[in-house]
This record gives C-alpha cells, structure tokens and sequence, in this order.
C-alpha cells in the first residue's frame, strides 16, 4: 500500500480514494459532495493516521484532505484527532516539499487559534499543588 509506487488504478480502487471522492476530493461534483462528518475525520484518524504510515498520509495529501475537509471544519471544540490529524497533514507537506501554510493564510486570527489549542494537546498546563 505504498501510495508513493501506487498505480493510478490502484489509487483509484483504495477506500481512501473513494471516501475522498465521496467527502471533498477537487474533482468530485458539487452537487454530490456529502456534508462534512466528523465520524470520517475520527475514522481515518484511527485506521490510517495514528500509525503514521507515510502512504497514507501521502494518498491523503494527494487528494486534498487538509485544504478541502480538515481545515474547513475545525474549531476549538473540535476533537484532538482533528487537530492532530491537521498537524500529521502538514507534516506530510513538508515532507513533500508542497507549500503547507497557504490554507491558512486566509483566516490567521482562527490558525493563531489553532496554534494555541494544538500547543495544548503537546504541552498542557501543568498543576501546582499549594
């Protein structure tokens, strides 16, 4: 499953590929995008991103995934998985060579956000005990 020597028809038959095409894949019709669902961004978080598996996340570039449904759709009440899921997409970016930050150029003050809150998931605010 190695997205970076995948043929087309094998990207074009990966559940991926079809999960983009139904969610927010560029080239899918308007008309038949469904509604953004955060039970997909959970899923694919669980079964494909957590393991850090680069084809994953390289199949998932391939296809827009943070430009198009991540970014979106996140707030500060979203989920860890959503917020993690954007960090591991723009890792992936990078290690493409892609330009990683022009989706967030558009809305700096909700990215500052964004900023703030994943600092949070990684270094949460210790205790002190009077």
């Amino acid at each position: 499953r190695d997205a970076d020597h995948a043929s087309s028809a094998q990207i074009a038959a990966d559940q991926l590929t079809a999960t983009a095409n139904a969610y927010w894949a560029p080239t899918t019709d308007p008309k038949t995008v469904q509604a953004f669902d955060m039970k997909v961004v959970l899923d694919i978080w669980h079964q494909e991103l957590s393991s850090f598996h680069r084809d994953r996340a390289s199949l998932l570039e391939l296809s827009r995934y943070l430009e198009h449904f991540l970014w979106p759709a996140w707030n500060e009440n979203s989920p860890w998985e959503h917020t993690l899921s954007i960090i591991v997409m723009i890792n992936e970016k990078f290690r493409e060579g892609v330009p990683a930050w022009d989706s967030f150029l558009s809305d700096a003050p909700r990215f500052t956000l964004f900023f703030r809150h994943a600092a949070l998931l990684l270094f949460p605010p210790t205790r002190r005990v009077v």
